[in-house]
């Protein structure tokens, strides 16, 4: 019934159009899922290959409807009956054990545990202690940026081998003379607190300098594959997010808003892959 009801939405809708948002039946989905918890695992993964086939218009609103679902499944406390289909499961602390290291074991940053868990208290943790985590194991996560919508979405492929979404927000991107660059790469670094170097002065401020406009995040992405240096996702604190968010205006960089730079700072870690198109 789930895939019968996408495809004759898709089949409905046709191409993006510029028009307003579309009313179709998956919208209703979605405004069933936010009062049903049953209702929230089986579209988060028929979500996947619909939010692919979207394009346009379509393709964002889908997705923007989407984020709330997405952020309390994979980046809150909360849990969905049969999450563990999408990789939601429970770690429980063994003798030895940090959180640190339950990341490294796991292939996720520490800082996801405290989104994760309420009350998280690294110094408290204790044998038998059960946390919630998302396997990403397997290493398959992957971020999207697609610049004729402004959005930045992150993906996963669960252990039956469906392609789903992690998350789908809106960023900056680079002006019309210094465009953010197409290609396919990866992430090299992720400095927390870094400090900014501006690029038509060339004066550097420290971390926590008012004049540093990293917001506390900074994630590189490897320079070659994009066929330019210095370009990574980052906070952003330069002005008012209204005057930025989901425009041209950086020097090619992606811009985040400061509440989704923690899920995305933790999510991915050095060697993921970065598809901008």
């Amino acid at each position: 019934m789930i895939a019968a009801l996408v495809l004759v939405t898709l089949l409905q809708t046709g191409q993006a159009r510029p028009a307003a948002a579309p009313k179709v039946d998956y919208l209703g989905w979605i405004e069933r899922a936010e009062q049903e918890p049953r209702e929230v695992v089986p579209l988060l993964l028929a979500a996947g290959e619909t939010l692919a086939r979207l394009e346009g218009r379509e393709r964002q609103f889908f997705g923007d409807k989407l984020e709330p679902l997405l952020a309390r499944v994979y980046f809150s406390p909360e849990r969905f009956p049969g999450d563990e289909a999408l990789g939601v499961g429970v770690h429980v602390v063994a003798s030895g054990e940090t959180g640190g290291k339950i990341a490294r074991q796991s292939g996720y940053g520490h800082g996801l545990l405290p989104l994760w868990n309420a009350r998280y208290d690294e110094r408290r943790l204790g044998v038998g202690q059960k946390l919630k985590e998302v396997a990403f194991e397997r290493g398959e996560v992957e971020l999207v940026v697609d610049r004729a919508l402004f959005r930045l979405s992150a993906w996963h492929t669960t252990a039956d081998g469906r392609r789903t979404p992690l998350l789908f927000v809106p960023v900056g991107l680079g002006a019309a003379d210094s465009p953010t660059p197409l290609g396919t790469t990866s992430v090299v670094e992720r400095v927390q607190d870094p400090s900014w170097t501006d690029p038509e002065t060339r004066r550097t401020f420290a971390p926590g300098d008012p004049g540093n406009i990293l917001g506390g995040w900074w994630i590189e992405l490897a320079a070659e594959p994009l066929g330019k240096s210095g370009i990574g996702l980052h906070g952003y604190t330069g002005a008012p997010t209204a005057d930025w968010l989901a425009q041209p205006g950086s020097h090619g960089c992606v811009r985040m808003r400061q509440e989704d730079c923690p899920r995305v700072f933790h999510l991915v870690l050095e060697g993921t892959p970065v598809v901008i198109r």
